[in-house]
């Protein structure tokens, strides 16, 4: 059944966008000094220190904006997906994406820090480069 002619969201879309939406609202509303502590870094100390950022990442956002526009591409994309694949496959498929691009972004770090990138490079990588590997893995 579609909605105004849009697909149905599939069950993990559906339970992934509320996941990450109730994040959001604990995250910015009653934990914000915890937020720190679940996003990604690729720094080989913080990683080790802080192994459950490799997939805790996922589930943070900048703001309303960040999230609703990485919810619009989860539903347009991930609903076709997850059809096609199947709910067990998508999850696992899309839990190992979140890892890869966690594990691409932190090699790519090891390579930016060798280069001499400044940090304000390498942030701007590990917060945008981990969700933009995700959605290239999708298509």
């Amino acid at each position: 059944m579609s909605i105004y002619g849009l697909p149905r969201p599939t069950p993990w879309v559906w339970r992934l966008i509320i996941a990450n939406a109730v994040v959001l609202l604990l995250l910015t509303a009653l934990l914000p000094a915890l937020v720190p502590s679940l996003r990604f870094q690729p720094d080989v100390v913080y990683a080790f220190r802080h192994p459950w950022t490799f997939l805790s990442y996922m589930f943070v956002h900048a703001g309303l904006w960040h999230l609703a526009f990485n919810m619009l591409v989860l539903y347009s994309l991930g609903t076709r997906v997850e059809e096609r694949m199947g709910s067990k496959t998508f999850i696992l498929f899309y839990l190992y994406c979140g890892l890869g691009g966690a594990l691409f972004v932190h090699g790519l770090g090891d390579v930016l820090s060798a280069i001499g990138a400044p940090d304000a490079v390498r942030v701007v990588v590990a917060e945008g480069a981990g969700g933009g590997v995700q959605t290239v893995a999708t298509f």
